[in-house]
């Protein structure tokens, strides 16, 4: 049985807030030429996001990204490659997708990052952490980041990508969401420390105002401003994203492991509900899916 759940919100004089709302476009999303060698280890670290484009209205906005040695299952594929059995569910039905026997237990390099942010309205800041898996095996400054909440309540940041950064003083970052609509696109200049010297926002302007034209989105700043005041709230991490294919960025101690172990570490699908928002014209349309 189907359930189709649509929610419409008039707009109340004085109590509504533009930015608070995502704009949603058509197909998927747009190709940016990503940051040519870049470097993760060296962006590590914490980030102020100082101006974001098409973002909720949010504040105190920050990226804290980490690395950690950590134990996964690989699988080998017929092409060489491996999948990560933490993040892949096996086939219910039908012959196995791969051979289990040539499983084995790798300590593999991690990164993760903490982003925070006061939401518009909030009373707390939402601190949540992902993993973060890069969608090439030769450049890492495309990523995909798994976060618990991902802003909207829905899907994980498929595309985050360093489009330029000194590590020291600042970067410039796009990112885009895909959902059954379309994608949701937003961009973030961010700095090491909550302000960024003018000289560096200079040289960026140009770059900023190129997104601007030509991806239909608009930065605005991002207060930074007694931040520390305002209590924080926790949000669990999550491991429901979508599996990522990739070879290990290192291999230390291969360990076979058995069948039976697989099928035990296997995750079991979750069916979550979850919530969009939608902006047509004067309205806000939230849907709740799947449907069943």
């Amino acid at each position: 049985m189907f359930r189709f759940i649509v929610t419409i919100l008039l707009p109340l004089v004085g109590c509504c807030h533009a930015a608070s709302l995502h704009r949603f476009h058509g197909g998927d999303c747009p190709r940016i030429e990503p940051m040519a060698n870049f470097n993760i280890d060296r962006f590590l670290g914490e980030w102020f996001v100082l101006e974001s484009a098409n973002d909720n209205g949010q504040v105190c906005l920050r990226e804290e990204f980490n690395a950690s040695q950590e134990t996964v299952v690989l699988m080998p594929k017929h092409d060489g490659d491996l999948i990560d059995l933490a993040r892949n569910e096996l086939e219910p039905t039908g012959p196995p997708k791969y051979e289990t026997e040539d499983a084995m237990k790798i300590m593999q390099k991690v990164y993760h990052v903490k982003r925070s942010y006061l939401p518009f309205g909030g009373r707390q800041i939402i601190c949540e952490t992902g993993k973060i898996s890069f969608l090439s095996n030769t450049s890492q400054s495309e990523m995909e980041i798994s976060l618990p909440y991902a802003e909207t309540g829905m899907l994980n940041i498929k595309h985050y990508e360093v489009v330029a950064t000194d590590y020291d003083r600042f970067a410039l970052v796009w990112r885009c969401q895909k959902t059954i609509f379309g994608h949701r696109r937003s961009a973030q200049l961010m700095s090491r420390r909550s302000e960024l010297d003018e000289k560096s926002q200079q040289e960026l302007r140009s770059l900023m105002q190129h997104f601007e034209s030509q991806h239909d989105i608009k930065f605005t700043p991002v207060r930074q401003t007694n931040c520390n005041e305002v209590p924080a709230l926790e949000v669990q991490e999550s491991t429901s994203s979508t599996p990522m294919t990739r070879r290990p960025t290192s291999v230390v101690d291969p360990t076979p492991v058995q069948t039976q172990d697989i099928k035990s570490e296997s995750p079991k699908p979750k069916n979550k509900k979850k919530l969009i928002n939608i902006e047509i014209g004067s309205f806000q349309l939230s849907i709740s899916y799947p449907f069943f």
